[in-house]
């Protein structure tokens, strides 16, 4: 049932994301952030799912910086998108933005593709070094120069068992390279978990 409601966010994204990406002046990256967190706010509420947000004090007022942790399932995504919006209605506290690194056959998939592409998604290709590694120094030099919050599961994939497994080493590269700090969180219970 959740992958119909996020098909359908991803379909309104859509009409967001095609003009952005025209002109990026139109809607600007905190905007498109700010609408996702809106409807993802809204998909939490009508699933009736709670999400406890814990150490939120630790990220700090500005990225840039990189969040490492575990993933379960599919709707891990928007936990973390819904995750960092802003605790205060301050109007200088605005929600932060989350930049992802996800592997390239999510960028095909319908109920994906859209919210992926909103939030400006780094897209890896595991089967080739090369461009995995150019896709890095990109989503590095991005996080860094936007400020944003960089999101990487540094496991490579979902883990439904709820351990942890082998770490990818790739993934520590752009902090060492970018010197971005790492903050680690983990997701417990996800919804399809």
């Amino acid at each position: 049932m959740y992958r119909l409601k996020i098909w359908f966010i991803s379909r309104k994204a859509k009409k967001y994301w095609k003009n952005s990406f025209r002109d990026n002046s139109r809607y600007s990256l905190q905007f498109r952030n700010d609408y996702l967190v809106k409807k993802i706010k809204s998909l939490i509420k009508s699933l009736n799912i709670e999400i406890d947000v814990k150490g939120y004090e630790n990220l700090g007022s500005a990225g840039p910086c990189l969040l490492y942790g575990n993933h379960q399932d599919n709707f891990d995504a928007l936990a973390i998108v819904y995750a960092l919006k802003a605790q205060t209605e301050a109007k200088d506290d605005f929600n932060k933005i989350a930049t992802f690194i996800a592997k390239h056959s999510l960028q095909y998939k319908s109920y994906t593709r859209y919210i992926l592409n909103s939030l400006d998604t780094f897209y890896l290709d595991r089967d080739n070094v090369r461009k995995s590694l150019e896709t890095f120094d990109k989503y590095g030099k991005f996080v860094k120069e936007n400020k944003t919050y960089g999101i990487i599961f540094p496991e490579g994939t979902r883990n439904r068992e709820g351990s942890i497994s082998e770490f990818k080493p790739g993934s520590f590269k752009i902090a060492k390279k970018e010197m971005i700090p790492i903050i680690p969180f983990t997701i417990n219970n996800s919804v399809g978990a």
